[in-house]
């Protein structure tokens, strides 16, 4: 870790400690009020099943936490014959700033954003399209930019390899310079294109 953070390495919430999920309470309240206390006309079931869903995914997540932890502790299939070290469960402790990061973002598209409120709970056409949404593009584009992350990182560590190399085979020679700054400006045209 860094000895001095910069100014986005941390939540915007850290210093609030355990108080952090007031953060969530006045859209809490407000959206479990307006559901209880509106008439059912205009009782918007997508604001109020945003912070059921919020603690489903910390009960999932700590659910998970618990399994991983206990089956490192309990120690039968070790790789290494050390324990759980405290300092990475000190870093791990903030594993619910996504939720409440997410949670800020769906309360405030659900406010601002027009016709994000009063969703229906099921309709058939919008889980065809999510269906062929992610069959289609999404699968491709992933695939791809995968691959490219794979193509960019063994051009890169093969380069890194030639650069290393090349400079103390060609000393001999006198071309140091010349060479490497040719590598040099191919790695950085592979890599940038």
């Amino acid at each position: 870790m860094a000895s001095n953070p910069g100014i986005l390495s941390d939540w915007p919430w850290k210093h609030l400690g355990s108080f952090k999920y007031l953060i969530l309470a006045p859209w809490a309240v407000h959206s479990i009020y307006s559901f209880l206390f509106k008439e059912e006309s205009k009782r918007d079931l997508t604001n109020f099943s945003i912070l059921p869903l919020l603690l489903w995914r910390m009960l999932h997540n700590q659910i998970w936490i618990s399994i991983s932890r206990y089956q490192n502790a309990k120690g039968n299939n070790l790789l290494v014959d050390k324990s759980l070290q405290f300092e990475q469960v000190d870093r791990e402790q903030s594993w619910d700033d996504q939720i409440i990061l997410s949670g800020i973002i769906s309360y405030l598209v659900n406010t601002t954003v027009p016709g994000s409120s009063h969703l229906s709970i099921w309709r058939t056409d919008g889980v065809i399209l999510a269906i062929l949404l992610h069959v289609g593009p999404v699968e491709f584009l992933y695939y791809w930019l995968h691959r490219a992350l794979h193509i960019c990182t063994t051009i890169t560590f093969t380069l890194a390899i030639i650069l290393t190399i090349i400079p103390q085979l060609s000393q001999s020679l006198s071309l140091v310079k010349p060479i490497t700054i040719c590598l040099y400006f191919i790695f950085l045209f592979i890599y940038y294109h």
